[in-house]
Parts: structure tokens; sequence; C-alpha cells
């Protein structure tokens, strides 16, 4: 009778265990880890979905009763807007003769879509502007808005366009926490365009005074405050550019929350 070696028997009986034992389990082991991670990214793709819907439904909801508070507080005035503890606006509004209303200026830390919406009308920005617009407001990726901007001001051979793309930049320099870069740019508003008007109806000059003003206050740099009150007043009082009453009263309007 011929000997079976010992060893490869037992070679023979660890094979049949990995192939009928080790390695099924090791698939099912492993397809059942699959079917939990994918149970796990549908929980949680499930539960974002339903955070976005909650999150949407609220903030739906906040912009609803904050449009509603401003509609009211400038249902009954030519120029109103809501004020915070501080003297800054929270918001101001003015209402031409036909009863709409013009966003001008604001703090808020971001617009509802409504108030985007006069915003994006009163600046009237032209077609190759609205992608900074976009780049501004809606992404809020401030960095490309602003080189965007910067790129207009470079290439632009169009006055109007220009300037709008100079307060933009001006604006986001203060969103982003810069704010001598943005005293820096209204200076030269104040000094280049003193004389024009905005849209036709906002004296640039003063548009700048009054933001340098904000900037100046909001730094605690009083004397250098102190010396633009003077230009800005003497500047409402001799304007160099004809402008009508409500754009007169809103100026005086927030230079009485600053100065």
């Amino acid at each position: 009778m011929k000997n079976i070696n010992p060893g490869s028997r037992r070679q023979k009986i660890l094979l049949y265990y990995t192939l009928a034992v080790v390695l099924p389990g090791i698939i099912l082991g492993y397809l059942a880890y699959r079917g939990i991670r994918n149970d796990q990214a549908l929980r949680e793709k499930e539960s974002r979905r339903k955070l976005e819907m909650d999150n949407q439904a609220f903030f739906t909801a906040i912009d609803s009763g904050f449009v509603q508070f401003m509609n009211e507080q400038t249902a009954d005035s030519m120029l109103s807007g809501s004020i915070q503890g501080d003297p800054s606006l929270l918001a101001l509004f003015v209402k031409d003769t036909s009863g709409s209303k013009k966003l001008i200026t604001h703090q808020l830390l971001y617009l509802p879509s409504e108030f985007l919406t006069v915003q994006l009308e009163q600046l009237s920005q032209p077609a190759n502007l609205k992608e900074g617009l976009r780049l501004e407001f809606t992404e809020r990726r401030f960095s490309e808005a602003l080189r965007f901007y910067q790129d207009k001001i470079l290439k632009t051979g169009n006055t109007s366009e220009k300037i709008k793309a100079l307060i933009a930049s001006a604006r986001l320099y203060n969103k982003m926490n810069q704010p001598d870069q943005a005293k820096a740019l209204y200076n030269e508003i104040r000094k280049d365009y003193a004389g024009s008007l905005l849209n036709g109806e906002i004296p640039l000059g003063l548009i700048a005074c009054l933001e340098i003003l904000k900037i100046n206050q909001a730094l605690g740099e009083k004397d250098e405050m102190r010396n633009n009150s003077r230009q800005f007043l003497e500047l409402l009082l001799h304007p160099s550019c004809q402008y009508d009453d409500d754009q007169f009263n809103m100026f005086c309007q927030s230079t009485k929350e600053i100065i």
C-alpha cells in the first residue's frame, strides 16, 4: 500500500478549507461591508437633503418676514431705513414719485432675493458686469469678483462701466475687511468723478465721501473723519453737479446717523 505524505495531505486540507470557507467568507464580508457603506451613504444623502430643505424653508421664512418688515417701514415715507443699535443704517431705500423703491445702501450680511433684484435694477449694470454681480452676491466668491471688476477697470473704455467697477471693487474691499484699500478707491472716485452722477441720479462725490466717513467711523479715525466731514458738507451744500431733493435728503439723513 502506497504511503501518503502527511505534509501534502495537510496542504490539500488547507487549500480546500481556504476555497470552501475562507475565500467565500472574505467575499461575503466584503459584500456585506459594501452594503453597509451604501446604506450609510444613502442615509447621509437623505439627511443632507432634509437639512437643505429645512434650511431653505427657514431662510425663506426669515427673508419673507424681513422683506415684509422693510416694506412696511418704507410704506409711508419718501426716505426711511431700519436702524440698528449703532448709528449705521441696516438698509436705506428711496421712493420715487411712482412709489417704486430703490435700495441705495445696506449693511446686511446678505441680501434676500427680493432686495438683490432691486439692487440689480438700481445699479443697471451692463451685461458684461453681471458676471461680477453673480460672483459677489449670489456665489459670494469675493476674491474672484474683485479680480473681475479690477480687470474691467483696466480694460474698459466706457466711463460709466469703469465707475461702477470702481464702486464695486471698493465695496468688495470692505466686505473682505480691507478698509484701507476701499478708502483709497473711494478717494480716487471722489477726486476724479466728483461731478458725475451714478445712473444719472446719485452724485458720485457724495457717495464716495459718505463711504469714507463710514470707514473712518469704523476704524476710529477721529481726525480724518473730522476733515472728511467738512469736505462732505461742503460738497453737499455746494454740489458740483445737479441732483434732486430725494438724493439731498438721503445724504442728509445718512450724515446725521454718522456724524
